[in-house]
């Protein structure tokens, strides 16, 4: 191991999959970490090791990689409308872990107030006067305007857009190059289609697809 990887900090991956193995390349070529483990729930355990690096069951990680020692990223995607993320969150905080952020080269985020658990994909957007919770995914080309409101654990897909004075609910997700205008408020939970344009507010939580977006089914309903 050469000088300057042992000096990067260390970083530990909640999520052995894909989403995973793409945050690993996101915090170890833009953000100065250095992945020693991925974790993940005891019952989703099917293998000690993957992507070359140990995998640990996440009720163990404060006795093998202690959080005065170790930051961690939660690489969970829109599973569960974002829950999932949320809730391991929630977990690796009250086990004093820090929760580590990372903006990609070619991003372009100018908005101070940001939380924690962010990764910001490049070409993807933050403007002006935007407030942004934890647990943002960003994937390339998304884009969130000026003065809006981004919720916890929200997940914005490649090329969709929020424009500007909009408010998005915590554990919302809007899909591949869908879009919502603005001045508007979307309700926690929602589910926007690859595609769709918000034009008017969302009320109930469900999943809303086509141009307009309309009800595909209510969540309330389930």
């Amino acid at each position: 191991m050469s000088s300057t990887s042992q000096t990067k900090r260390p970083l530990i991956l909640f999520g052995a999959g894909a989403a995973g193995q793409r945050a690993r390349f996101y915090f170890e070529r833009y953000a100065g970490y250095r992945v020693v483990a991925y974790s993940v729930d005891r019952a989703f355990m099917d293998s000690s090791r993957f992507d070359d690096l140990p995998v640990v069951p996440f009720d163990e990680l404060p006795e093998e990689y202690p959080s005065q020692e170790n930051s961690m990223f939660v690489a969970v995607g829109y599973r569960d409308q974002n829950k999932a993320r949320g809730r391991v969150c929630s977990e690796a905080r009250a086990l004093g872990y820090s929760l580590a952020s990372c903006i990609a080269q070619g991003a372009a985020v100018v908005s101070e107030t940001l939380g924690d658990n962010l990764l910001v994909m490049e070409t993807a957007a933050v403007g002006v006067a935007c407030k942004v919770g934890n647990g943002l995914m960003m994937s390339q080309g998304a884009v969130v305007s000026h003065h809006n409101e981004i919720g916890d654990n929200v997940y914005l897909a490649s090329n969709s857009t929020v424009a500007g004075g909009t408010r998005i609910g915590s554990f919302g997700f809007v899909g591949v190059g869908a879009s919502v205008r603005d001045g508007l408020e979307v309700a926690p939970g929602t589910v926007i289609g690859a595609g769709a344009v918000v034009t008017k507010s969302i009320e109930r939580p469900g999943v809303y697809v086509g141009s307009p977006a309309r009800p595909l089914r209510f969540f309330d309903e389930d």
